[in-house]
């Protein structure tokens, strides 16, 4: 009986036995052996595995399936739907497997009774994890019915091990690696460091904008050490430590260090406080923006930072020639008013007040 022109059907099998060579093509292209002996590693098989083969040991009564012919493939097929559907296919020239699912997915199942995959991806599957279903878009679905990892594994001296990420344009566009080499982990983007993270620092690799989307707010609720991690270089809404570090905002100080340790050339002034005091215009004015006073839009009296700058340089910081707005320390204005008094003092003891 024959299927067609040129392929026989054998009406009636017979058992093969074990060692026994079953050769298919005129050329004996393909072949299968059950090999009742095991077989070790890389041993060639006379017109089963030839040249120098790539294999691992097998063991007793191990079956092989072989094609002989030089970058002959070889390919298993299903019936679906009346449709011959290519499943599992070997590239001998490439030397690339492919494992196709065509209209579905992949399962690989590591326990008993796997579901079938979700939508068209590659699921892992070791035990239900519920009543849950795979993302769309999802290409890769680890399912298990417990906590489990995934794992990478390298030597120490391993500098990249991780996950990278590319698009058209780059195919490193981005990643996320352990550098085992400087312990710790890379965050890239651009193909280029943006972050590193280790045991003791969390480091930004450039200049960098935090931002939040809870209306604007960076909270830090165990307040933000500047500098340093010292209680003394802490900002927070409670006291911490036994002293404070001066910090800046610019080259503004937000707060004064005055102990004498930190000041050079000190001596006893001799100016002309009361002087340089009554010389010092006061003025009512509004502000145009920036209103100081939680947004009181009426007018103030006091200085501006251009007439101190004539009176009191040291209590005016100019912002160099950046062009933003002058600010004035009025504090540092304390010396001049206590030694103005002083002098008024002078002056009424003299007069017999």
């Amino acid at each position: 009986m024959t299927l067609g022109r040129n392929y026989p059907v054998i009406r009636n099998p017979k058992l093969v036995a074990d060692d026994l060579l079953l050769r298919f093509g005129t050329d004996s292209d393909g072949v299968i052996l059950n090999r009742s002996t095991a077989l070790a590693a890389d041993t060639a098989l006379t017109n089963v595995l030839i040249g120098t083969p790539v294999s691992e040991a097998l063991a007793a009564n191990s079956l092989i399936i072989s094609n002989v012919t030089a970058a002959g493939d070889i390919a298993l097929y299903g019936n679906r739907g009346g449709n011959s559907e290519q499943f599992l296919f070997y590239d001998t020239s490439a030397g690339v497997l492919y494992e196709m699912a065509n209209f579905g997915g992949i399962m690989l199942g590591l326990a008993a009774d796997p579901p079938a995959p979700d939508n068209a991806a590659v699921h892992i599957w070791n035990g239900s994890a519920g009543t849950i279903a795979a993302g769309s878009g999802a290409f890769l679905v680890l399912e298990n019915s417990a906590a489990f990892r995934i794992q990478f594994l390298t030597p120490n001296t391993a500098t990249n091990s991780g996950l990278l990420f590319g698009d058209p344009e780059s195919n490193v566009a981005a990643y996320f690696v352990y550098n085992h080499v400087s312990t710790r982990f890379e965050v890239g983007v651009e193909a280029a460091d943006r972050l590193y993270y280790s045991a003791a620092a969390f480091a930004f690799q450039e200049a960098t904008t935090i931002s939040s989307t809870s209306a604007g707010q960076l909270i830090f609720s165990g307040g933000l050490m500047i500098g340093v991690n010292a209680a003394a270089n802490q900002i927070d809404d409670a006291s911490n430590g036994a002293g404070s570090t001066t910090t800046y905002i610019g080259n503004a100080s937000i707060n004064v260090t005055s102990d004498e340790r930190v000041k050079t050339n000190i001596r006893a002034y001799q100016g002309d406080a009361l002087g340089l005091l009554t010389s010092l215009p006061v003025k009512q004015f509004a502000y145009s923006d920036l209103a100081p006073m939680g947004g009181y839009e009426g007018e103030y009296v006091g200085f501006t930072a251009q007439d101190m700058l004539k009176i009191a340089p040291w209590a005016v910081n100019t912002q160099g020639d950046t062009g933003n707005p002058w600010q004035a320390r009025y504090e540092f204005l304390n010396g001049l008013m206590v030694k103005a008094i002083q002098q008024l003092e002078s002056r009424l003891s003299a007069l017999g007040v």
